[in-house]
């Protein structure tokens, strides 16, 4: 076994440098930087609306002139009052390149390693002059038409919206598009632990592909003749796979999205080769689809939060059915369990990705989890359903986002009021590896089976990631760290029992500045 494991690493090691090897070897040159081009090509992806323009991806076609080496996508900007493009359409503007540069700084956002991650090797703005041109409406491809369905289902939804404060959350819900969210409520999300039922979850995929499942298989029962073709469990597992694959397309094939439908695809696999489906090596084999898709898919935060939520569900309910006690409140203890082991489960990866415990985490997921699963997100999906049908159809949708939107913002208030209570959050320095490797462990040991001995020792193991100090400067020493904000200054002076901060950088816009997206994030780091 131990073998295997090594072998199956190398295996994966070298699958992942060799993709990134391909990424690599296309680039912006640097003497190219800052060069006018013109290009030819087709706006991919769903474009973002922002207070100075849009920006969005561009498939590189054509470049007309100069003669340069231009990377085949890219992350473009058009600051114009009038900007407007579409998923699909063909443009023709000129356009001036750099290569990929974010901010340096411990703890901060990688946008290098973000803009790596999409495969996007350049960026850049659109000029003014010479105008740009628009060539075709729509090219046709696969992509194309996806994001284009998104993309008018989204601006469908806004019009139903008509400006509500938080209609970006119910955007979010039906789309998997967060980029409307603003950051006060994002801030309100994570400080609360609610931010996983702010997106497009597997709970979500599970509960949509699951209702097609049923309809599906109560249609096949209806007739001999499709019972004499295949079984009604059967066409009930290829109506899932595909409701659940055509919804993941819709909401952005997100690693939450991925992980849930390859997790799908194995159990109706299972049950097309009458073979068992164990629970473990279908999360495993979920995982293993979505590395071999995406190699960088593990650097993302939803990649461990997705699966680690998953694990912890299937150890602590899985070989257990025999204790379960029935009635409503049997599931709601179960449910109840559940919660607090997944809130467990998923402390130390908190604590080391965003550096923050919600200590009011339970209590605002007990309300909002079945607020937000089992009422608002199937009114906003229904709502999603019935814009795009014709008039007056379409305008049955206003009501139910009506209820929908009333209910976020009395949840919304009760978030507010959790997080004015003294300790709602607590803010932690970055661990080393070794004490979240120790807390995991612990948080194991704690949802051990009934009969694992002395289970309550595993909360000693967790003691290291929650009261390990901040480095500080010694006795006599001085830090002095010049923060990378750009265009700006953002000094950070350090004694052993001080610290001076002197200016906070630019300000990007009137919802954003380098002090918010910078400074703060690197002195909670």
């Amino acid at each position: 076994a131990g073998v295997v494991v090594v072998a199956a690493a190398a295996l994966g090691f070298a699958y992942a440098g060799w993709r990134a090897q391909q990424r690599l070897a296309v680039e912006l040159a640097p003497a190219d930087e800052g060069r006018d081009v013109r290009l030819i090509g087709v706006v991919a992806g769903l474009p973002s609306a922002g207070e100075r323009g849009v920006r969005f991806e561009f498939l590189v076609e054509q470049v007309l002139a100069p003669a340069m080496a231009v990377p085949p996508r890219l992350s473009l900007a058009w600051y114009a009052a009038d900007a407007a493009v579409a998923p699909g359409e063909r443009w023709e503007f000129t356009a001036r390149l750099r290569r990929p540069h974010g901010s340096f700084n411990p703890g901060g956002f990688d946008l290098e390693g973000w803009l790596f991650e999409r495969d996007l090797r350049a960026g850049g703005y659109v000029r003014e002059r010479p105008a740009a041109r628009r060539l075709e409406p729509m090219v046709w491809s696969f992509g194309s038409a996806v994001h284009r369905a998104r993309a008018e289902l989204r601006a469908l939804l806004w019009a139903r919206l008509d400006g509500r404060p938080l209609g970006g959350v119910l955007v979010a819900l039906v789309l998997g598009d967060q980029r409307a969210i603003v950051e006060e409520d994002w801030t309100l999300f994570n400080r609360t632990g609610i931010s996983h039922l702010v997106s497009i979850s597997g709970l979500h995929i599970t509960m949509i592909s699951g209702l097609v499942a049923l309809l599906a298989g109560w249609l096949w029962r209806r007739s001999p003749r499709t019972l004499a073709l295949a079984p009604a469990q059967t066409a009930a597992a290829v109506a899932a796979v595909v409701s659940a694959f055509l919804y993941c397309l819709l909401a952005g094939w997100g690693v939450p999205a991925q992980r849930t439908f390859f997790m799908l695809l194995v159990v109706a696999a299972a049950l097309w080769l009458r073979a068992g489906a164990r629970p473990l090596l279908t999360l495993l084999l979920a995982a293993a689809a979505v590395c071999l898709l995406d190699p960088w898919a593990v650097v993302a935060p939803g990649f461990w939060l997705s699966f680690g939520a998953v694990a912890a569900i299937l150890f602590t309910v899985g070989g257990r059915t025999a204790v379960r006690r029935p009635g409503w409140r049997g599931r709601l203890r179960e449910a109840e369990r559940v919660q607090v082991a997944v809130t467990l489960a998923l402390l130390p990866l908190t604590a080391a990705l965003f550096r923050q415990i919600s200590v009011v985490s339970i209590a605002a997921n007990v309300v909002a989890i079945p607020v937000v699963s089992l009422v608002v997100t199937p009114l906003a999906l229904i709502a999603g359903a019935l814009v795009a049908l014709p008039e007056p159809v379409a305008s049955l949708a206003v009501p139910l986002l009506a209820v929908a939107h009333g209910l976020l913002e009395l949840l919304h208030a009760y978030l507010t009021l959790l997080v004015t209570m003294p300790w709602a959050s607590v803010p932690l320095p970055a661990p080393p590896w070794w004490t979240v490797a120790l807390a995991l462990a612990g948080v194991a040991w704690l949802l051990a089976p009934p009969g694992w001995p002395l289970r309550w020792a595993g909360a000693a193991w967790l003691l290291p990631l929650l009261v390990w100090p901040a480095e500080r400067p010694g006795e006599g020493e001085l830090w002095v760290t010049a923060l990378d904000v750009g265009q700006g200054t953002a000094i950070l002076v350090e004694s052993t029992a001080h610290r001076l901060l002197y200016d906070t950088g630019p300000r990007y816009s009137q919802r954003a500045d380098a002090g918010g997206r910078i400074v703060l994030p690197y002195l909670r780091w």
